[in-house]
């Protein structure tokens, strides 16, 4: 079923692919901070 708001329809498919990245986003998002967190100690002790 399509499900209207504004001028978009979204039809369950797309919301649950959308939900599903969103979520696998959530996860490696929180890796890959860790990763820049990770890089910037490194770049402050070498201007140290």
């Amino acid at each position: 079923m399509a499900e209207k708001k504004g001028r978009f329809e979204f039809d369950d498919k797309l919301k649950e692919g959308a939900k599903k990245a969103g979520s696998e986003i959530k996860e490696h998002g929180g890796e890959l901070k860790k990763d820049i967190v990770g890089a910037g100690h490194k770049v402050k002790e070498k201007l140290k």
